[in-house]
């Protein structure tokens, strides 16, 4: 995660929760990850995290994605308070196209 060491990732999770600035039961749901290794087949207990966390560690991290990543999320976070509201200027276009196909089509 952000091009980062998985041991500072984790630290940084333990230090989130340690803190109680998250509530772990909130923000981390445990999946079994099934899988064949040879002969046998291996259960394995994952923790995925919700973008709650990911958020915070993103802002801890310092590493080049990190930079990055909180460059981005200062960026929406800002034009959605000033805004009141955030575009997905990609989706914001293709709607414009289907909306100008149909209106081409109602008018033939």
């Amino acid at each position: 995660m952000f091009d980062t060491d998985r041991t500072l990732i984790v630290r940084h999770i333990r230090n989130i929760y340690k803190t109680y600035e998250l509530d772990e039961e909130e923000t981390c749901a445990k999946i079994t990850q099934v899988q064949q290794e040879g002969e046998r087949t291996v259960k394995r207990q994952i923790k995925i995290y919700n973008l709650d966390l990911i958020i915070p560690v993103g802002y801890r991290v310092n590493s080049k994605h990190g930079t990055a990543f909180g460059i981005w999320a200062n960026k929406i976070i800002k034009d959605h308070l000033v805004k009141g509201y955030t575009i997905n200027e990609k989706r914001l276009l293709e709607l414009q196209k289907i909306i100008k196909l149909v209106n081409r089509i109602f008018k033939v």
